[in-house]
């Protein structure tokens, strides 16, 4: 496929519906939820930065591009050089998320016109369907032991949070509740998810317990919040936000105090992504006029462009 991109996951929060429970939610109150903003360094004034920011981080990022329904998924160094396309295939293969150990990739594909998870090898080989599932699968998020793969599932117009294992057994449904539940996160311990839920006009970032217990909204806003991650140390949780009348990228600690806007930038941020070593993280940007994948220090200095192409690129995830 030519290398032009549309963040499919975009397209696929857009298409997320509701679902049934009877989870107990524990907001926090106004004052946890309050939010501050970091101005990022940036000598040159243009949203970037004169400095390499990845210069001395290792790992891959894999990221999607392409047009909306013919979309492969990439690989690159962590300055943007040695760019792979490791799909190739006709149809819409998007939501890369890599195993623990840096040697495979989950991600979700319509190649065989439903949407499903499918993993392969960190070259693209031995691509395999392992939820082969006639609704709608995507997001995969797996386990710190490479064990277990959570991902969102649609179907009847429902969205749940699902867990099964890596190789599509034991299958099962944590959230069961009647609102839209997407984008679920593992916390590096194992012991949390973090997801989106959708309320009538408005979506906020909870955490739960890995078998659906003891469900908090972390973020308790009135705009919109989405596309967790957390920290490698489990202590913190980047976020998206729309609260300053675009798209931000916040970070909070781990239990939604001291939400901080970290990216402070007019055009729009989102989908992010930590580094192994917690000191940078990646996201999608359409500051320039198209979608990027940009990198920053973690407290939002030093944002570079590393793909600055014509096409559309959008969410990174990064590999040890």
């Amino acid at each position: 496929m030519a290398r032009s991109l549309v963040p499919c996951l975009i397209a696929a929060a857009a298409l997320l519906t509701a679902c049934g429970g009877d989870s107990t939610d524990t907001p926090l109150d106004d004052e946890t939820a309050g939010s501050t903003s970091v101005q990022p360094d940036d000598p040159l004034g243009n949203g970037q930065s004169d400095l390499d920011p990845v210069a001395a981080v290792g790992g891959r990022i894999a990221f999607e591009v392409g047009d909306i329904g013919n979309t492969d998924i990439f690989v690159m160094d962590a300055d943007g050089g040695n760019l792979t396309n490791i799909t190739n295939e006709a149809g819409a293969d998007y939501d890369p998320a890599w195993s623990p150990d840096g040697s495979q990739l989950a991600f979700a594909s319509d190649r065989n016109a439903d949407d499903n998870i499918y993993v392969m090898d960190a070259d693209g080989g031995n691509a395999t369907n392992i939820t082969n599932h006639g609704g709608a699968d995507m997001a995969p998020s797996w386990s710190p032991n490479g064990s277990r793969i959570a991902f969102m599932r649609a179907e009847n117009v429902e969205n749940d949070i699902y867990l099964m294992d890596a190789d599509g057994g034991n299958l099962g449904n944590v959230t069961n509740h009647f609102e839209n539940d997407t984008g679920p996160v593992w916390s590096p311990d194992g012991e949390r998810i973090a997801f989106q839920r959708q309320r009538p006009g408005n979506q906020d970032t909870y955490v739960m317990d890995s078998d659906g217990g003891n469900l908090a909204n972390l973020t308790n806003h009135p705009e919109w919040d989405g596309d967790a991650a957390w920290s490698p140390d489990g202590e913190r949780i980047v976020f998206t936000t729309r609260r300053e009348g675009n798209s931000d990228i916040y970070v909070m600690n781990a239990d939604g105090r001291d939400q901080t806007n970290i990216s402070d930038h007019p055009g729009g941020d989102f989908l992010p992504a930590w580094s192994p070593d917690g000191t940078h993280i990646a996201f999608t940007s359409d500051r320039d006029g198209n979608h990027e994948i940009y990198v920053m220090d973690a407290d939002g200095g030093h944002q570079t462009n590393i793909t600055n192409s014509p096409e559309r690129d959008a969410h990174p995830t990064w590999s040890r």
